[in-house]
């Protein structure tokens, strides 16, 4: 099962895809969300992101934020977000 991933800047919407898996860094430490995860919501620290997606992983950078699942929506609100890897 896949769900949304949406990355937002004050810029543009960087990244809105449908996804396997998604780690994240929080600032309490690393949190992972799979399809019809409960609704969460927490700050994320200085870090990446692990996209999962049908076996392959991407990485990207973020400068901090706030994170939210809800309704199989993964929304990730940060400043900027950059790629490092495909």
């Amino acid at each position: 099962m896949k769900f949304q991933l949406r990355v937002i800047t004050p810029e543009s919407v960087a990244l809105d895809e449908q996804c396997d898996m998604v780690i994240v860094r929080c600032v309490t430490g690393d949190m992972g969300f799979l399809a019809r995860h409960e609704a969460t919501s927490a700050i994320l620290g200085d870090g990446g992101l692990r996209i999962i997606n049908d076996k392959a992983e991407r990485k990207m950078r973020v400068p901090g934020g706030i994170v939210q699942f809800k309704d199989d929506v993964l929304t990730i609100l940060t400043t900027g977000a950059l790629v490092e890897s495909a």
